[in-house]
């Protein structure tokens, strides 16, 4: 019984049970000169009476109870059902419980994550746009013999005479930077600023690019997967700067965006654990409770290597994405993008860790319009793999 409930019945005994208390004690001042044969008679004609009010009140107090009880219904500490609320920033999950029974009955989808590249928007176009917007802010600044074809140069030769692990982000300034100064008298530098504009320059137009270059059925996707797990957290898990939360048409769907880039992860990249595990980290920050059980979390991607086995290998179903758009170069071709200046070495511990991933792909699709049935077929089997774990 709640406190409150306790409180009530309390106040409404005094209400109704005192007055007649001191109306039996007024007959008895009143009746102090009468025989001793009727005083019981009226002691116990208000005695009666109290009894009668105090089941009344009784009777009040069942019905008011049981309107309270019909609101907690179904409440459980330990298990959520999540309610989208959301702003102008971001997008979160407010938990209210759920019957623990209901949810080892039905499992949910907790957890999504997408690879950006290639699985949203086509790269390849993405990243050019980007270089072309780079190269016009130099030529804006008077570096008018600035080349993409330069900054690519200079992009491979910094990468190979580097020893230890340098980010996405200070290989391009550092090229951007060797490109301006190729262009100036020897022992000439450029000001920081100037190649941070460049880069700004760049970043700026490759979220642009890829919100205007979305995949057909994108948002599309996003609306049907959070109509139909409304507790879900999205997130976005990447080893370049693309982030959603940047992209206009998309940005609300998405909880959280983790990048190689990020301090705290780099160089812990895909396909190593580290990038995956500060994503769950970032989850468990908005989520009161952790993958497992009846709550799973699924990883979408294109790339064997870095987004399936890595992936799996933290607790996720792997969902690999082979598509079938002409702007794509599949990340399991062999086929590297021409942007690209990973290392052979690199390639080729790419092409052993793809090999091994194989048996680990939980669902394969083509296109992402396929995610919210394969999602819907994950869950399927994961309840028929509890039911058969249950009955053993």
């Amino acid at each position: 019984m709640h406190l409150s409930s306790v409180s009530m019945i309390i106040t409404i005994t005094e209400l109704f049970v005192s007055p007649i208390f001191r109306h039996t004690r007024s007959v008895d001042k009143k009746n102090e000169n009468s025989t001793w044969n009727k005083t019981p008679n009226m002691l116990s004609g208000g005695l009666r009476n109290t009894r009668v009010m105090f089941l009344s009140c009784l009777l009040i107090f069942i019905s008011l109870e049981s309107l309270v009880v019909e609101g907690f219904v179904g409440h459980s500490r330990d298990s959520y059902v999540c309610h989208h609320v959301s702003n102008t920033e971001t997008t979160l999950l407010a938990a209210t419980p759920m019957s623990e029974e209901s949810e080892k009955k039905a499992p949910q989808l907790a957890l999504l994550t997408f690879d950006l590249d290639d699985r949203l928007f086509p790269i390849g176009p993405v990243v050019q746009d980007a270089n072309n917007a780079m190269i016009r802010a130099m030529h804006r600044l008077g570096y008018t013999k600035s080349t993409n074809k330069g900054v690519l140069k200079h992009t491979s030769a910094i990468r190979k005479k580097t020893k230890y692990p340098i980010s996405y982000t200070s290989l391009r300034m550092r090229a951007i930077q060797a490109e301006l100064e190729s262009q100036l008298p020897k022992k000439h530098t450029v000001d920081p600023s100037v190649v941070k504009h460049c880069f700004d320059a760049w970043l700026n137009q490759r979220h642009a690019s890829a919100n205007d270059k979305l995949f057909p059925g994108v948002v599309e996707m996003l609306e049907r997967i959070s109509a139909q797990h409304p507790c879900v957290c999205i997130g976005a898990i990447t080893n370049g700067r693309g982030n959603p939360k940047n992209m206009q048409s998309i940005s609300h769907f998405f909880d959280f965006c983790v990048s190689g880039e990020d301090d705290g992860v780099f160089p812990q990249r895909k396909p190593q654990r580290g990038i995956y595990e500060a994503s769950l980290a970032r989850y468990k920050e908005s989520y009161p409770h952790s993958i497992g059980d009846s709550r799973i979390w699924c990883h979408v991607g294109d790339c064997l290597a870095n987004d399936v086995g890595a992936s799996v290998d933290c607790g996720a179903h792997g969902v690999w994405m082979e598509a079938d758009h002409e702007d794509v170069v599949c990340a399991s071709s062999d086929k590297p993008p021409v942007w690209s200046t990973a290392s052979k070495r690199t390639m080729q511990n790419r092409e052993r860790l793809k090999r091994a991933a194989k048996n680990k792909v939980s669902a394969k699709i083509t296109h992402l319009s396929q995610l919210p049935n394969a999602i819907d077929a994950l869950l399927a089997k994961a309840a028929q793999e509890r039911q058969e774990t249950v009955t053993r």
